[in-house]
């Protein structure tokens, strides 16, 4: 479970729910299965962890990892990513819904149940 520095073009990406990291500072998640299972219910996946899946390195604390002989970082056996986490499941979580309108007053007032403005729809772009 090491992390290299790799571009932002890395196919590496953080999985906890929420998290947009990309690249270097990656821990792939354990081999095993049951500590496979913590983490990805810690990092509140939709979907079946597996081990080719990464959580970037400020989901852990400095205690949670050390460094090699030859400078690596690695991940201490039994540490699980506990900073930075979602608070809810994704599936209870709602985006706020604002109007695109800057000055519209629906985001000024909180529980203010009017019709949103949106952008009109463009069939040449597809379905937004």
């Amino acid at each position: 479970m090491s992390f290299s520095d790799k571009s932002s073009k890395s196919r590496k990406f953080c999985s906890v729910f929420g998290c947009q990291r990309r690249g270097g500072g990656m821990f792939k998640y354990p081999s095993d299965q049951k500590s496979r299972i913590e983490w990805g219910n810690v990092c509140k996946l939709n979907r079946t962890a597996s081990s080719t899946m990464y959580v970037c390195r400020r989901h852990f604390t400095s205690s949670d990892m050390y460094q090699t002989s030859k400078g690596l970082t690695r991940v201490c056996r039994g540490a699980k990513p506990s900073l930075y986490l979602p608070p809810e499941s994704p599936q209870k979580m709602k985006a706020k819904q604002i109007c695109v309108v800057l000055e519209c007053e629906t985001n000024r007032v909180e529980g203010l149940r009017t019709t949103l403005h949106s952008f009109p729809r463009c069939s040449a772009l597809g379905k937004f």
